[in-house]
């Protein structure tokens, strides 16, 4: 059985989506637990790098830029620089054939990945995929190898100790990269109006791609558009703070599970049993589960592929504002 504590060096490996990056900070924070004096580097997808940065178990951030790291020449280049660090741990949370080859590459004493990733008999240990797991669970799952590990650990969400000294506003991420994942615009328009009928002020975050559409939301001095202003590490820190988010299923969901803020995140074409839902203690489901077409894609579509969008367009409003005065405990108008 092998020790975690043995290990001085690891390199976490994930540049999939920004909320699988998210969610693989609770293993982060436990590996750094059973081994506070590890080194902990991360490689992640360029676009992520900067969420990275909240995490305080974290020595380095190695960023990769997929879009002109691509032939298996200039992936053996980036990789030659990797083994500069000398890693004695290699962890691979991404299951593509680049992850790999930069994994196989490293000269690491232990690699461990899915069995299911591609090419996983090159690895020395392959742990299960579990797919009715979170994707939490799913992560802290690779380090069942060790003899540190055991079930209690992902049995509880692990606190990763972030302030949440909440104020006086509330978090929409109205948007998506996929647009089927998206909640209609008119139903976001009325929860800030909802919101703003309360004095309450809302928050409006999403990227430099989302600003003209989100724009459309701020009828009032109370609503501000944080598109394309806040970094990903700043609009974590905002939702810390924050007294509620308002998602689709996307990464400001995870960004409210790992500071354990109020959440209500709404699914369309995909279902909490991929292993994405919100994990905050005061979190809420907002879905249409009467369509036999649901779930119709793993990731969301950009087109509904029977046209009627019936998993997002048949969503009531008042399921959401319901959810609200709960949860912010206010007196009905």
């Amino acid at each position: 059985m092998y020790s975690l504590s043995k290990y001085n060096r690891l390199l976490i490996i994930q540049t999939s989506f920004i909320g699988d990056v998210a969610l693989s900070l609770y293993l982060v924070s436990v590996i750094k637990k059973f081994n506070p004096k590890c080194e902990i580097h991360y490689l992640v997808n360029d676009t992520s790098k900067h969420l990275l940065k909240i995490s305080t178990d974290i020595d380095k951030i190695i960023p990769i830029d997929k879009k002109k790291i691509k032939s298996i020449n200039q992936i053996f280049n980036f990789t030659k620089d990797l083994n500069k660090n000398n890693y004695d741990l290699v962890i691979n949370l991404h299951k593509s054939f680049r992850s790999f080859l930069i994994a196989f590459k490293l000269s690491a004493k232990l690699k461990i990945a899915y069995s299911d990733a591609i090419f996983s008999f090159f690895y020395a240990k392959r742990v299960q995929f579990h797919r009715q797991l979170h994707e939490w669970q799913r992560a802290l799952f690779t380090l069942s190898v060790f003899k540190e590990y055991n079930q209690e650990l992902i049995k509880k969400v692990p606190n990763l100790g972030f302030d949440t000294s909440r104020e006086n506003h509330v978090v929409l991420a109205p948007t998506s990269a996929w647009t089927t994942k998206q909640y209609t615009k008119s139903g976001f328009g009325e929860i800030v109006n909802y919101l703003v009928s309360y004095n309450i002020k809302v928050a409006i975050i999403g990227s430099n791609q989302d600003k003209e559409y989100c724009d459309e939301f701020v009828v009032s001095d109370l609503v501000t558009n944080y598109c394309g202003i806040l970094s990903l590490d700043d609009s974590v820190r905002l939702i810390s703070k924050s007294l509620l988010v308002i998602s689709n299923d996307s990464a400001p969901t995870h960004f409210a599970s790992i500071t354990n803020t109020p959440t209500i995140t709404i699914f369309g074409p995909t279902v909490p049993e991929f292993g994405f839902s919100p994990l905050a203690d005061n979190s809420h489901i907002v879905q249409n589960d009467k369509l036999n077409c649901r779930p119709c894609h793993h990731h969301g579509l950009n087109k509904c592929p029977l046209g009627h969008h019936k998993c997002m367009n048949d969503i009531r409003i008042n399921n959401i504002t319901d959810k609200i005065t709960d949860i912010l405990r206010l007196t009905k108008h």
